[in-house]
């Protein structure tokens, strides 16, 4: 996942990894121009044979249309409001925080709900282009100020 999102870093964004916090942690955050982006990764085993398809219905996910899994959108949703919350806090302004799931290795599928939903899911290799190509949504001062926060946090946490 890291070397996906190297190539951001590249373009301007700040990139944080494993940040913590009281009994979790988030994988990863994504501070662009284009917004505020918490990334988690999921990594299953694909099957031995067949596809390796992750179908996104907005809610849920399931691995080759079998067993729904609400629990990578809940988590995500959790992991950004609580970002939100945490520069709300430390910033005094309100930050839109886009959450995105990527499942290494599997083909991702989206339905036509999933577009009426607030997360992403996606391959990390959709990753770069999918932030590098969403509209500019916050100042280079806005980046900055949420990155500085967001660093002097990870900094001062104690466990």
């Amino acid at each position: 996942m890291g070397q996906f999102l190297e190539k951001l870093r590249e373009k301007g964004s700040q990139v944080f990894h494993d940040i913590p916090s009281k009994g979790f942690n988030l994988d990863h955050v994504v501070i662009h121009e284009s917004g505020i982006y918490v990334i988690e990764t999921k990594t299953y085993s694909k099957p031995q044979r067949g596809e390796s398809k992750v179908i996104f219905n907005g809610e849920s996910v399931s691995f080759n249309g079998h067993k729904e899994n609400k629990k990578p959108i809940i988590q995500v949703n959790a992991a950004a409001n609580w970002l939100a919350e945490m520069l709300l806090e430390s910033t005094g302004r309100q930050f839109k925080i886009k959450p995105v799931v990527v499942f290494p290795g599997w083909y991702i599928e989206a339905t036509s709900e999933a577009k009426f939903t607030n997360a992403w899911v996606l391959n990390p290799k959709a990753l770069p282009t999918f932030i590098g190509n969403s509209k500019k949504q916050l100042k280079l001062e806005e980046v900055k100020m949420a990155s500085y926060h967001l660093s002097r946090y990870i900094r001062s946490y104690v466990e």
